[in-house]
């Protein structure tokens, strides 16, 4: 027989072939699910003879509707409490979720409270933890039950650590909610939280070395944790780095590394940080400095109403500083300043009404702007004020009335007072 013919039978009988391949590929899948069934009926027979953990595992299989178990909430919810009766605390946490979540059953807020509460009891820090957030955000909120869970979830630890639960209760120290104000033991509070890496925490903490709050005062330890909130992001860290830098808080002095901090905020819209940058710029002691930025920082944050950024902006409109000179437009953003209760711009309107050259001359517009500019502690307000009592401008003579604002001015330090003072034998 020619020797092709026996190559052909050959390559038909190969093809021919039965693929095995497929068949052993199928065999781990097949037995994978026969383990599974023989794992559910595993946790079967345990869990009828009272064992909790695999009253619970079985819970879990009805929950999920896997190794072979149908989908059934209900039943889950039998052999979970069943577990939790026999002390298993995870079945006991989980129950509370369930009720909580609505995890196949109506949400049951209550249900879900004596759950977490019989688990936090028996050493759940989970448990506890939730049970503070849950008082926390109540309607309206139990904070003296939040306090009371989240420090029991805090003591018992474990290896899930609550930093939310941190902050929040050295916030409810540092404002006396459900428990007395104590800033001490907040600063602690933002300290643990703090290291453990909360960024907000991080820039509180700064907050409290800043200002002495529940801590000595000290500059250096709060420009390092303002560093450790800035580096992370944290806007107001950032500013308030710029700030440290820019007068040699806790840091060496640099104007330059004051203006890298706050463009970074002030890039994002933050008119304090915008009005800060601008500041920067009028100063001589930054490399940039130069009034043309300084004017046009100072105008992005007056456009969004920053009474003191609307000030700076008006004062550069009126001397021509990085701007053309406008004193029209440095009127109109002299008065949005002094209508937000800006002292410095009042008494500046003050002076501009008594004078009656960039505006008609209006004595009684000019005591009403001096007036509310002094009762804001003004020195410059309080001697202008005194001046009109003296002369009776706008106002009845009044000379006792004028030296008291003349010493109140004085007082702060303010030299045409204290001359006036003099010339007056006060």
């Amino acid at each position: 027989m020619n020797r092709f013919f026996f190559l052909g039978i050959l390559i038909a009988a190969l093809m021919m072939k039965p693929d095995m391949t497929k068949a052993q590929n199928s065999l781990p899948v097949v037995r994978k699910a026969e383990a599974k069934t023989e794992a559910a009926k595993t946790y079967g027979k345990l869990a009828k003879k009272g064992d909790a953990n695999a009253q619970y595992l079985l819970g879990c299989c009805y929950a999920d509707g896997v190794k072979g178990m149908p989908y059934d909430p209900a039943e889950a919810i039998r052999w979970y409490e069943l577990a939790a009766d026999n002390g298993l605390v995870n079945a006991a946490c989980k129950l509370g979720y369930v009720f909580l979540q609505g995890d196949g059953v109506e949400v049951d807020s209550l249900a879900a409270v004596s759950w977490f509460e019989k688990a936090a009891r028996a050493g759940s820090g989970m448990a506890a933890s939730q049970l503070g957030h849950l008082f926390a955000d109540a309607m309206p909120p139990d904070y003296k039950m939040a306090v009371q869970w989240l420090e029991v979830a805090d003591s018992i630890g474990g290896d899930t650590i609550d930093v939310e639960a941190q902050c929040l209760l050295a916030h409810y120290y540092e404002n006396g909610l459900g428990v007395s104000q104590n800033d001490s033991i907040a600063a602690k509070w933002y300290e643990k939280a703090a290291l453990n890496g909360n960024v907000d925490a991080c820039y509180r903490l700064a907050l409290c070395y800043a200002y002495g709050r529940g801590v000595s005062r000290d500059m250096d330890i709060a420009a390092d944790w303002f560093y450790e909130a800035a580096e992370k992001g944290h806007e107001d860290a950032q500013l308030n780095l710029a700030n440290s830098y820019y007068y040699g808080k806790g840091v060496a002095q640099s104007c330059n590394e004051a203006m890298k901090w706050a463009l970074l905020v002030a890039e994002k819209g933050n008119a304090e940080a915008q009005n800060f940058l601008g500041v920067c710029y009028t100063s001589e002691e930054c490399d940039a400095a130069d009034m043309k930025e300084a004017a046009r920082w100072f105008g992005k944050a007056a456009q969004q109403g920053l009474s003191k950024a609307q000030f700076n902006y008006a004062v550069c409109l009126m001397a021509g500083m990085g701007v053309e000179r406008n004193a029209k437009e440095a009127i109109n953003w002299f008065v949005k300043a002094a209508e937000q209760g800006n002292a410095d711009a009042q008494n500046n309107l003050a002076t501009f009404y008594y004078i009656g050259e960039v505006v008609k001359k209006n004595e009684t517009e000019a005591v009403k702007w001096a007036r509310m500019s002094a009762e804001q502690g003004n020195a410059g307000g309080q001697y202008m004020l005194g001046g009109f009592y003296l002369d009776g401008i706008g106002v009845k003579k009044n000379a006792t009335e004028a030296v008291r604002l003349f010493r109140l001015a004085a007082d702060q330090g303010l030299q045409e007072a204290k001359s006036e003072l003099e010339r007056l034998g006060k």
